[in-house]
């Protein structure tokens, strides 16, 4: 998981990290750490959601 290309697609979507969360039902928190890179392998559940959010693919949040 790459969490600075998760970032761009979200930038790239023009919502805010606020409005994916509540999109996809996974706390601002987790969504920050994903980004940061704190969290490097998230949940499979969050990164469908995460994708649906932003409207891309799971596979374009791969390096």
């Amino acid at each position: 998981m790459n969490g600075k290309k998760l970032r761009e697609l979200r930038k790239a979507s023009g919502k805010t990290l606020r409005e994916i969360s509540y999109e996809a039902d996974v706390t601002f928190a987790t969504i920050q750490s994903i980004e940061s890179g704190k969290t490097p392998n998230p949940g499979i559940r969050a990164l469908y959601a995460l994708a649906k959010a932003i409207g891309c693919k799971v596979d374009d949040f791969l390096d």
